[in-house]
Formats: C-alpha cells, sequence, structure tokens
C-alpha cells in the first residue's frame, strides 16, 4: 500500500505526478491513501474542487477509488449535519401536511407521491448509515457514549422503522423524517463540533453499547407515538369527520408503547447490570436513573387501560401520549445539562 498527504496549496496535476513516479500500480496490493488534514489558505471551493480533481485523476490511472484518510476536524467541518435536518424537516413537514389533507377528504394518495415520499426516507437513511459508521470507524468503537452519538443513533433507529413499516401506517414515513430533522437539529445544537475521541476504560465495555442502543430504541418508538398523537390532534381539531382515523392513530398507539415500555424496561435492567460491573452497585439513585424509573412507571400507566378506562378514549389517550413524552425529554437533555450526576458524560 502507499500513503499521500495531500498539498492544498499544490496543483492537483503536480501532486498526481509525484504520485505516478513514486507509487507503480502493479507493486500495489491495496487501493492508494490519501492523507487530508487541512485546507491550507486556498477557499473552500477549490479546495474541494482540487480534492476532487486528484482523486480522478488517482482513480482513472490506478482503476479504484482512493481511500481518505483525516483527522477528526476535517470530517467536522466537511460533514456538517446542517443541511440535512433541514431538508429533513422541511421535507417531513411538508409531507405530513399533504398527507393529513388526503386523508381528511377521505382521498387516497397518489403512487407518484408515495414513491417521493418512500425515496426520501431512503435517502435519510442512508446519509445517517454512512454518518454513524464513520464515527464508527474513525472511533474504533461503537459510537454510543456521547450526546451526539445517541441522538444520531436515535435518528438512523427512526429513519429504519419508518422506512420499514411505511405501508403499514399512512402518516409514518413523513412523521419519522420530520423527526430525523428534530433529532439531527437537538444534535446540532447540542454539540457544534461533535469530538470523537476513545473511550474511557469505565465505558469500554458491551453492556455500555446494549443498554444505550435498547434505550435509544425506546426513546425512538416514544418519539414517533407523540409525533403520531400530534398529527391526530391536529386533523381532529380541525376536522370532526376524522374521528376513525383518530381512533386508528390511537390503536397504533397503544401497539407500539408495548415494545417501547418493555425496551425502556429491559433498559434500565441492563444500565443496572453494567453498573455493579463498573461501579459494585446495581442502583445508585443517580439522577438519569430515577428519571429512567419515572419515564417508564408514567408510561406504563396506559398500559392498564382495563383499570384506568380513560386511556380507551383516543382523544384522551393522545393527549397523554404528547404530555408524557415531556418527562422523555427531561430525562434525555434535563439531567444531562442541569442535574449531572454519572451520565452527565452524555452532554460531552
Amino acid at each position: 500500500g502507499s500513503y499521500h498527504f495531500y498539498r492544498p496549496n499544490v496543483s492537483p496535476q503536480e501532486q498526481f505526478d509525484n504520485i505516478v513516479s513514486n507509487i507503480k500500480a502493479n507493486e500495489q496490493d491495496l487501493a492508494p491513501i490519501i492523507d487530508i488534514e487541512h485546507r491550507g489558505n486556498v477557499s473552500e471551493d477549490r479546495f474541494i474542487a482540487d480534492l476532487k480533481t486528484l482523486i480522478r485523476m488517482v482513480e482513472q490511472h490506478y482503476g479504484c477509488k482512493p481511500l481518505l484518510y483525516s483527522y477528526q476536524n476535517f470530517y467536522n467541518r466537511y460533514h456538517s449535519t446542517t443541511l440535512f435536518f433541514i431538508i429533513a424537516m422541511s421535507a417531513g413537514l411538508v409531507f405530513l401536511i399533504i398527507t393529513l389533507s388526503f386523508m381528511a377528504r377521505d382521498l387516497r394518495q397518489p403512487t407518484y407521491f408515495s414513491r417521493l415520499m418512500l425515496t426520501c426516507g431512503i435517502l435519510a437513511l442512508t446519509y445517517l448509515t454512512m454518518l454513524f459508521a464513520m464515527r464508527w470507524i474513525i472511533g474504533a468503537h461503537i459510537p454510543l457514549s456521547s450526546g451526539f452519538d445517541t441522538l444520531l443513533f436515535m435518528a438512523l433507529l427512526i429513519a429504519i422503522a419508518s422506512v420499514a413499516l411505511q405501508h403499514r401506517y399512512q402518516p409514518l414515513l413523513p412523521l419519522g423524517l420530520l423527526l430525523c430533522g428534530m433529532v439531527m437539529l437537538a444534535a446540532h445544537i447540542s454539540e457544534k463540533n461533535p469530538q470523537i475521541s476513545p473511550l474511557m476504560p469505565v465505558l469500554n465495555s458491551p453492556l455500555l453499547s446494549i443498554h444505550v442502543a435498547v434505550i435509544m430504541m425506546s426513546y425512538a418508538l416514544f418519539a414517533l407515538i407523540m409525533l403520531n398523537s400530534a398529527a391526530a390532534l391536529t386533523l381532529h381539531h380541525f376536522t370532526r369527520s376524522c374521528s376513525d382515523w383518530v381512533e386508528k392513530s390511537a390503536l397504533a398507539g397503544r401497539i407500539v408503547l408495548y415494545p417501547a415500555v418493555f425496551l425502556l424496561t429491559a433498559g434500565i435492567f441492563i444500565g443496572a447490570v453494567w453498573a455493579n460491573v463498573s461501579w459494585g452497585r446495581y442502583w445508585g439513585w443517580d439522577p438519569k436513573e430515577v428519571w429512567a424509573l419515572i419515564t417508564m412507571l408514567i408510561y406504563a400507566t396506559a398500559l392498564h387501560s382495563r383499570s384506568l378506562r380513560y386511556f380507551n378514549r383516543p382523544v384522551f389517550f393522545h393527549w397523554f401520549a404528547m404530555l408524557a413524552f415531556l418527562s422523555v425529554l427531561f430525562t434525555y437533555f434535563g439531567v444531562n445539562y442541569f442535574l449531572g450526576g454519572l451520565h452527565s458524560y452524555g452532554a460531552a
């Protein structure tokens, strides 16, 4: 294999000539590597254009694309999530309004509109998957140890669920796109330069990855239930002729609520096991532990609809889902940024 340090102030042709003179195509087992560490004093447009030119020349000469190696600052600079969350939120909101308008008038969605939404959902899923994989490769560990990582993973889970189940529930795909954008907006605001660094020893455990992944799966489902209820209440407010759909959306929310509560409970249990391995105790009344338990108990009340008959009323259930999500928001953001504790590393 061969390695070339990219120099932004040197023309692509000169760098290519240097590469060709030192790297013989018939002597290489691996693709050439281009190391990109800084932009130099050239403009951003020229930097990107020259780099693309060099990559194209190397690919044409060696018959394969070169591997790109960069430091995390370069990654953060040129893989910003800003454009993604703007497009995802805008597209999700527009698609949701159009979908609800079709449902309010009891009309079937045109095929081209459904395909357009599915294409956008697949593109969002592809982008989030690539971003998650890049952070995994650069950090050399599963990226679930910081606030940005967990929000990215949550957005990825929402995108997977939205694309995989969109044929079962009509508003799911626009809701998923909108929620992906909102989650990545929160990630962008909380950490505008998301650091990728080695794990501290206490966090270097497979139990941590499982614990965080399961918890974030439950949060993703709670978020989908909340947005589903928000859409149902909006439709209920503007037109009373959609009572059937409001009931169906409440039923869908109740069905999703069961795995959501199960995953949250399982995540708390796995976290307790990890805590015992790491700190020698299962439960320490840490603020994050307490609020995760409070959130689980709040949502668990909706599972007892036979005893608490108010939950059988669709509108009441939708309002409950909206308000209950406040506990999820406080458990994730409020505890990290206001209460601190052993889980405060999640804000870093």
